[in-house]
């Protein structure tokens, strides 16, 4: 058995009377050691970091949310059950307001 990832083998051969499991789980062991893996998936799976322009904008559009939402909560057009709508909170939230069920309750929030 051979693995060439990333510029870096792993070899295994079959010593005598070893049989294929015993070859397999000295084979993952060796993988697992080498690091093959763990580089694998830091390619595989990698995020590029964002620019500090997108990084502006994505702070600059969660404060303007928030202040969206404490304009709205002080003028009276926003319940605080409306401020849990879209997290994941929400289903428990509004059990607490129906009276504490634990059971899953179906509950509809009246806008103003």
């Amino acid at each position: 058995m051979e693995v060439s990832l990333l510029l870096r083998s792993v070899e295994v051969k079959r010593k005598n009377n070893e049989s294929a499991e015993g070859m397999i789980r000295r084979f993952t062991k060796k993988v697992q050691q080498s690091g093959v893996l763990y580089r694998a998936k830091q390619t595989r799976f990698h995020q590029s970091a964002k620019s500090k322009r997108a990084v502006r904008d994505d702070a600059k559009r969660r404060r303007m949310i928030s202040e969206r939402r404490d304009f709205l909560r002080k003028v009276g057009k926003l319940d605080e059950a409306e401020d849990y709508s879209n997290s994941q909170w929400s289903t428990m939230y509004r059990n607490r307001l129906a009276g504490g069920s634990k059971g899953p309750t179906k509950v509809t929030i009246k806008k103003k």
